[in-house]
C-alpha cells in the first residue's frame, strides 16, 4: 500500500532592501526606479509526489527487483514475500467453494423440476444484471482512470509551457535591461565628446582672437621698423657729413649720439617683431591642436551616433520582443487557469459517473439478494432455511476465493505510478511488515517536479500570494529557476514568539543536476 508525506516548511531569512529597475524603458533620463524589498528563505529542495509503498501483509521478501536511484514505470514488479501460504490459502478457498457448490446443487436437486428451473432462471437474471452492473462500473473507472490523466498530463503541459514562457520573458527583459544600459552608455559618451568639442572650441575662438592681435602689434612692430630704420640712415648720414667736416665739432656729437639713439629703437623693433612672431607662432601651433582635436572628437561623436542609433534599434526591438514575452506569458497563464478548470469540472463529472455505477452495482446485489429470497420462499417447507445457508455458504465461499486470489497478488509489490526509487528497506531473507504504519518499504518520488516549502514572517506574508513569482537557487548544483507561490497557509506557525506562515512554491522546470534534499535559497521581490 501507499501513504502520502507531509513536506515540513523550514525557517524564513533576511529581508534585504535595494534597488530594481522596472519596467519596459528605464534609461538615463526616466525618473528613479523604485525601492522595492527582497526576503529570502531557505528550505530543502524534495519532489512533489512522494509515495511510501508496503506489502498488504507480512511476509519474509523472496526478492527485491530495484534499488535506489532506479527509475521505474507504472505497473513494475518491485519486490515479492514468499507466496507459499497465499498460493495455500487460494487452493483452500477454490476448494471450499467446490464443495459448498456440489452442496447447494444437492439441495436444490431436492426441488421439483418446475421449482428447480425457476429457482435457477431468477438467479440467473439477477446474476447477470449483477455482472452487467459490475462491468459497466468497471468500464466507468478506467474511463475515468484515463479521463483524469488525459486532463492531468494537459495541465503538465500547460504549465510547461508557462514555464518556458516565463523563462523567455526574465531572458528578454534582460535583453531590454542590457539595451537600456547600452543607450544610456552612448548617450553619456555622446554627451562627454560634444562638452569637449564646445570647450576645445571656446578655447579656439580665444586663441584666433589672440592671434589677430598679435598679428596687428607684428606689423605695428614692423612699421615702426621701417621708420627707425629710416632714422637710422638719416642719422648716419648726418653723422659722416659733420664728422667729416668737424671730429671734434659738437655737431659731429650730436649726430653720433643721434645713430646711436636710432640704433637703439632698431634693435627694440627687432626684438619686439622677434617676441611677435614667437607667441604668434605658439598660438599657431595651440590652434592646430585644438583644430585637430576638434575634428577627431566630431568623428568620434559620429561614430557614437551611429551606434547610439543601432542602439536605440536594438533597445526598440528588445522591448516589443519583452511585451511579446510577457503576452505570451499572460496567454500561458489563461491556459493553465482553463486548464485546472477543466480538470477540476471534468474529475467532479467522473465522480459523479462511478457514484452513479457504484448505486448501480448496489442495486443489482439488492435484486441477487431478492431472487435468492424469493427463490428461497418457493423451496419446500423444511428446506428454506436449508438452501439459503448453502447458498450463503457459496457466497462467502466465492468471497474467500476473492480475497484469496488478492491476497496472493499482493505478495509482489508494483509500482502504482513512474518514478524513482528514493529508498528500500530491506533485503532478500528479512521479515517485512503489512501496510498498517512504521517506515515505508520502498519510497517512490517523482524527480520531474520540486517543491520548496519555507516559512515566512508574518510582516512580509500579507505580501506574497499563490502565482507569484519568486527565485531559488540550488546551492548543491549552483542552479537558479525561476519559481511560483502555490499556497499561503491560513494557519500560522509560533516558533520562541515568532509568528511565521508556510509558503509551497512549485519549482518550474527541472534540470538534471538537481537531487532532492539540496538545500534551496527562494528570494521573494516585494513592492514598495
Amino acid at each position: 500500500m501507499l501513504q502520502l508525506r507531509p513536506r515540513p516548511a523550514l525557517a524564513a531569512g533576511i529581508v534585504l532592501g535595494g534597488l530594481a529597475f522596472g519596467g519596459f524603458g528605464a534609461f538615463a533620463g526616466d525618473a528613479p526606479a523604485p525601492l522595492t524589498v527582497t526576503v529570502t528563505a531557505s528550505g530543502t529542495l524534495q519532489p512533489s509526489q512522494d509515495l511510501s509503498l508496503n506489502f498488504g501483509a507480512a511476509g519474509r521478501l523472496v526478492g527485491v527487483d530495484v534499488q535506489r536511484g532506479q527509475h521505474v514505470s507504472k505497473g513494475q514488479a518491485l519486490a515479492a514475500v514468499d507466496p507459499t501460504q497465499a498460493q495455500a490459502n487460494l487452493r483452500s478457498a477454490v476448494a471450499n467453494l467446490a464443495s459448498a457448490r456440489a452442496h447447494l446443487l444437492q439441495l436444490e436437486g431436492r426441488l421439483t423440476p418446475p421449482e428447480h428451473r425457476q429457482s435457477r432462471a431468477a438467479r440467473q437474471r439477477a446474476e447477470l444484471a449483477a455482472t452487467q452492473a459490475q462491468s459497466a462500473l468497471q468500464l466507468a473507472r478506467e474511463a475515468a482512470d484515463s479521463n483524469v490523466a488525459a486532463r492531468a498530463a494537459a495541465l503538465d503541459r500547460a504549465n510547461a509551457k508557462l514555464a518556458a514562457a516565463q523563462a523567455d520573458l526574465a531572458a528578454a527583459q534582460q535583453t531590454l535591461s542590457d539595451a537600456a544600459a547600452k543607450v544610456a552608455e552612448l548617450k553619456s559618451q555622446a554627451a562627454t565628446i560634444q562638452s569637449r568639442i564646445n570647450g576645445n572650441q571656446e578655447q579656439k575662438a580665444g586663441l584666433e582672437g589672440t592671434q589677430s592681435s598679435l598679428q596687428t602689434q607684428l606689423q605695428g612692430a614692423q612699421d615702426d621698423l621701417q621708420t627707425d630704420q629710416a632714422s637710422l640712415q638719416d642719422a648716419q648720414q648726418r653723422k659722416s657729413t659733420e664728422c667729416t667736416a668737424d671730429p671734434s665739432g659738437a655737431a659731429c656729437s650730436s649726430a653720433t649720439a643721434d645713430v646711436t639713439e636710432a640704433q637703439a629703437r632698431v634693435d627694440n623693433d627687432h626684438a619686439r617683431i622677434s617676441d611677435f612672431r614667437l607667441r604668434l607662432s605658439s598660438t599657431q601651433s595651440s590652434i592646430g591642436d585644438l583644430g585637430k582635436g576638434i575634428t577627431s572628437d566630431q568623428n568620434s561623436l559620429s561614430d557614437v551616433n551611429a551606434k547610439l542609433s543601432d542602439a536605440n534599434g536594438a533597445y526598440g526591438e528588445a522591448k516589443s520582443a519583452a511585451q511579446t514575452a510577457q503576452s505570451k506569458v499572460d496567454g500561458a497563464t489563461d491556459a493553465v487557469t482553463s486548464a485546472q478548470d477543466a480538470a477540476r469540472s471534468g474529475n467532479q463529472q467522473e465522480a459523479q459517473t462511478l457514484l452513479n455505477a457504484r448505486d448501480a452495482v448496489a442495486t443489482a446485489k439488492v435484486g441477487v439478494e431478492s431472487a435468492l429470497a424469493d427463490n428461497a420462499a418457493k423451496a419446500r417447507s423444511g428446506k428454506a432455511g436449508e438452501l439459503q445457508a448453502a447458498r450463503t455458504a457459496v457466497d462467502a465461499a466465492e468471497a474467500a476465493v476473492a480475497n484469496a486470489r488478492e491476497a496472493l497478488a499482493s505478495t509482489t509489490l508494483r509500482a502504482p505510478a513512474d518514478g524513482t526509487i528514493a529508498t528500500v528497506n530491506g533485503t532478500v531473507g528479512e521479515l517485512t511488515g503489512g501496510g498498517g504504519g512504521g517506515s515505508a518499504f520502498i519510497t517512490l518520488v517523482d524527480l520531474g517536479t520540486y517543491d520548496v516549502n519555507v516559512l515566512v514572517d508574518e510582516i512580509d506574508v500579507a505580501h506574497i500570494h499563490p502565482g507569484q513569482q519568486a527565485k531559488v537557487t540550488i546551492s548543491g548544483a549552483d542552479v537558479r529557476l525561476t519559481a511560483t507561490v502555490a499556497a499561503v497557509d491560513t494557519l500560522s506557525t509560533t516558533d520562541k514568539g515568532d509568528v511565521r506562515y508556510g509558503v509551497r512554491l512549485v519549482v518550474a522546470g527541472s534540470d538534471p543536476s538537481l537531487r532532492p534534499g539540496m538545500t534551496a535559497e527562494a528570494t521573494f521581490t516585494l513592492g514598495a
